[in-house]
């Protein structure tokens, strides 16, 4: 192993700058062109587990019964000014069902206007302010749940001045909003940590070159990995959470394999300046034997979830394993190549010392105190860890629903509306499915 891959770092260094050009091609296709057809590709759903009693009976009511297919939603409409049976009401359920029609992905829409009369009175509350209707999508579930928190949005603030307030609900509604919710947390999570990653690399490199080289790293990897994703998605269903997959793991695992491989170049350049091919053909063999078994492990352990039969858990294995792959592959490539570009180059625009924490050998002695005693601070160390964990005796599990949640999401509101209008679990009644193999007397 030690031969081969000093043999591959010296073969990095040979054809540097065809590698990084090479890369930048990849980059440009993958990552330029191709990332950007992904999102459309993927799906909100994928959470179904095929064979199960709930799956089969669920497509068995949306193949056997009309209207009542995966994608069929009710909706709810109140109006705090007009009564049920007014002319008021009647022509704001109009506009409702003319806007709902005018997006693309619904086929039909069935209102209080539309039943007959002797059914009406089942399509409102006793108060008469509150009618509920049914809505038929043209698209499979996985695809509704990316829409309709749009659809949503669109419908409820062309109603809002009229003070009329109009929800969508169901199962691809209600995991609509929130996929919806997950992703805008998890940019904001994105948000907030870059800045933090940017200044520990600094406090760790002291170089504003080599703090780069992490998030280079990292994101030439992500930006790939989405162009080679988008043609698997073209072939089979993958869920909207492979994005979020990817980059969480792209990002923590390449800034991992960066930090080793530029700190071990740092160390190897401080004893053979001179020669850059020494540096890396070593750095190659420590740090890349690292990063290589490191890969191999993370892969491998995520291809078990690729047996799982729910195919959001198996999209956010496939995003770790090749965001994996190719931070293997660039880390075994680009960032020597481009490494042995910089060279002593890679410690310029360094940082002050004054500017940063002093160093400290807090750490150094803290190790050789526990080193002393180690069996005492391992039962410290577990007593510790076991009055943290003393609250996970009180968590309570539960089957996620609407609660999930903010009090002011429109789904939340929808159901809190039609529970007080038509009474407690009428938004999410248990549904009985009964198949005979052959027809009775």
């Amino acid at each position: 192993m030690k031969w081969l891959l000093e043999g591959w770092g010296r073969s990095v260094v040979r054809f540097r700058w065809i590698i990084v050009c090479v890369w930048l091609v990849i980059a440009v296709v993958f990552g330029g062109i191709y990332s950007g057809q992904l999102e459309p590709l993927l799906t909100g759903g994928g959470w179904g587990v095929p064979g199960s009693g709930s799956y089969n009976a669920y497509h068995a009511i949306s193949e056997k019964f009309e209207s009542r297919s995966t994608t069929s939603m009710s909706f709810v409409i109140q109006d705090t000014n007009n009564k049920v049976g007014s002319v008021a009401y009647s022509e704001r359920v109009t506009a409702i069902k003319e806007l709902l029609m005018k997006e693309e992905a619904i086929e039909s829409v069935y209102t209080w206007l539309d039943a007959p009369e002797e059914m009406k009175a089942q399509f409102q509350n006793e108060q008469g302010n509150v009618t509920i209707g049914f809505i038929e999508m043209n698209i499979d579930e996985g695809f509704a749940q990316k829409v309709l928190p749009e659809i949503q949005e669109r419908v409820s603030a062309k109603m809002q001045s009229h003070d009329v307030d109009v929800t969508i609900l169901g199962a691809p509604a209600l995991w609509g909003e929130v996929n919806a919710a997950c992703q805008a947390g998890l940019a904001t999570a994105h948000l907030y940590a870059i800045p933090i990653v940017i200044l520990v690399l600094l406090l760790v490199f002291r170089s504003v070159v080599s703090s780069i080289m992490p998030l280079l790293l990292a994101g030439f990897s992500i930006a790939i990995t989405m162009g080679v994703l988008s043609f698997i998605a073209k072939e089979t269903e993958l869920s909207v959470f492979i994005l979020d997959s990817a980059m969480m793991i792209g990002i923590g695992v390449g800034i991992d394999f960066a930090l080793i491989f530029v700190s071990r170049f740092r160390e190897e350049l401080l004893t053979s300046p001179l020669n850059i091919k020494k540096v890396i053909s070593t750095t190659m063999y420590t740090a890349g034997h690292a990063i290589l078994f490191s890969s191999l492990t993370i892969m491998g352990a995520m291809s078990a979830l690729l047996f799982v039969q729910i195919a959001a858990v198996r999209s956010m294995a496939l995003g770790i394993i090749v965001v994996v792959l190719f931070l293997l592959l660039t880390s075994m490539s680009l960032l020597p190549a481009v490494m042995s570009i910089l060279g002593n180059k890679v410690n310029a625009l360094s940082i002050p010392k004054r500017l940063l924490s002093k160093k400290s050998k807090g750490w150094y002695n803290m190790s050789h105190r526990v080193m002393k005693r180690p069996v005492l601070y391992l039962i410290g160390s577990v007593i510790i860890l076991g009055l943290l964990a003393l609250p996970a005796l009180e968590l309570e599990t539960s089957t996620p629903d609407v609660r999930m949640l903010s009090e002011d999401s429109g789904a939340r509101k929808g159901v809190d509306t039609l529970q007080d209008a038509f009474g407690i679990g009428f938004p999410s009644p248990i549904q009985i499915v009964i198949q005979a193999s052959e027809m009775w007397d």
